[in-house]
Formats: structure tokens, C-alpha cells, sequence
């Protein structure tokens, strides 16, 4: 079984590199239970899709992009919930208080945890920003959100929204008084022995490892670059490489 597992698997990478799906791919499949637990890897590519790109190793680091989602945010609310520092029904009026606008006052937290806020999905915010993270550029896109009108009444749909997730993380840090990625690795990743394999990127800080492990994500014509060790993510991005969304 493990050699068709391996042969599935690697020829599955393969065949996405050819087509030129990807520069680079990692990849994973764990199945069964205890000792009798079977796993296969695989690892191809290159980090670059140009000439300066170096082979894939299992120990390249990729983008995580959504699944910060689940891997950091939602983690970070529910152990904020296991300390009793906040409540699944908690409203944004008792966790801010008054400044906020009438529509959202009684959007709960678990509204922001199963995507049933009302909030779009997305919107495209960042193309009336200069491409140039800062404090200000955060503090504007949270605000957008808070003002931006609900597509649907709160609870009554479910509909995948960054921009819950991003509120959901700005309330974290304001809860905490932390940054995500300090209470990220707190919490999260130094309990379970992964600091130094998941982690956030900064971009306000040198880089933690070299770049020339990290694979890229594209070429951005916004920031008028290849990305490889920054966030792909253009909010995640304006917000200085830490948000709650990617």
C-alpha cells in the first residue's frame, strides 16, 4: 500500500509541475492508525520558476495563506475562550463597547468563526492603497471592514469571508493587547514544539530564515515583484505581513 501511495502521490506532483501549475510542491499523506500508520512525501520543484530558483526540500517553507484561518485565528478565539477572556456569544458591543456601527453591534463571535456575519467574502480594498504596509494601512482596512455594509443578515447565511477573519484577528490582538504573531507562538506553536516551523513573517523585521527556502507564490503586478518570503495576500500584506485571514 505504501508503494501505491508513493506512486499516486508523486505522480500526481509531477504531472502539476509539468503542466507548470506550480514551481514548487510539498506534499503529504498519512493514513491508518498507531504503529501501523503509514506516510509518504514528496518534494519537486524548484522555489522560483526562474533561473535563481533551488531545488524543493521537505524542509521548504511555503505560504500558508488561508489556512492561517484555521491553523492561527481560530485557535488563538478558542483559547481565549478555554481562559474565560471572551465568550462564543459575545457581541462586537460588549467586546468594543459603543464605536460600533448599528448593524454589526450584535454580531457574536461564533458568527465570525462559522462565516455567518453577513460580511462579504471579500472586497477589494487594497487598490486604493499605495503598495507600502504600515500601521495606518491596518488601522484604515479594519475600519473599512466595520463600515463596510452586510450582504446578507447577520446569522442567516453562511457565506467564507476574509474580512470576518481579519476583524476576528484584529479582536484577538485588542483582547490581548498583543500582536497575532505574539500570541500565535505563545500560545500556539512553542506548546506544540512547532516555533520554528510555523510561524508569521513580519515585514517590519529581518526574515527568521533565509529566503532562498521559502518557495515563491507569483509575480505580483500590484507590488511589482516575485514574492518569496513575504505574504502573497495583498491585506495581509498592507497589514504588515501579520492578519488574521493570511
Amino acid at each position: 500500500m505504501k508503494n501505491q501511495l508513493n506512486t499516486v502521490l508523486a505522480e500526481a506532483c509531477r504531472q502539476g509541475l509539468a503542466d507548470g501549475v506550480c514551481s514548487a510542491v510539498t506534499a503529504g499523506i498519512s493514513v491508518g492508525w498507531n504503529t501501523g500508520r503509514i506516510h509518504v512525501k514528496f518534494a519537486g520543484g524548484r522555489t522560483r520558476f526562474d533561473d535563481t530558483g533551488l531545488p524543493v526540500e521537505e524542509g521548504t517553507f511555503f505560504d500558508l495563506a488561508s489556512l492561517t484561518k484555521p491553523l492561527c485565528t481560530t485557535l488563538l478565539t478558542l483559547s481565549l475562550v478555554g481562559q474565560d477572556r471572551l465568550h462564543l456569544h459575545s457581541s462586537l458591543a460588549d467586546i468594543l463597547g459603543g464605536p460600533v456601527v448599528e448593524e454589526k453591534k450584535y454580531i457574536e463571535i461564533r458568527e465570525l468563526l462559522n462565516h455567518s456575519s453577513g460580511l462579504p467574502p471579500y472586497q477589494s480594498y487594497f487598490e486604493e492603497f499605495m503598495a507600502q504596509p504600515s500601521a495606518e494601512a491596518k488601522h484604515q482596512l479594519i475600519n473599512r471592514i466595520f463600515l463596510e455594509p452586510l450582504a446578507y443578515p447577520t446569522g442567516s447565511e453562511c457565506h467564507y469571508s476574509d474580512l470576518g477573519f481579519i476583524l476576528l484577528g484584529h479582536l484577538v490582538e485588542y483582547i490581548t493587547g498583543l500582536p497575532l504573531q505574539t500570541s500565535f507562538r505563545q500560545q500556539i506553536t512553542e506548546r506544540l514544539g512547532l516555533a520554528e516551523d510555523l510561524f508569521f513573517l513580519p515585514l517590519d523585521r529581518p526574515l527568521a530564515v533565509d529566503r532562498t527556502r521559502i518557495a515563491a507564490t507569483e509575480s505580483c503586478r500590484w507590488r511589482g515583484r516575485t514574492l518569496q518570503g513575504e505574504v502573497h495576500d495583498e491585506h495581509g500584506w498592507l497589514m504588515g505581513g501579520v492578519a488574521g485571514h493570511a
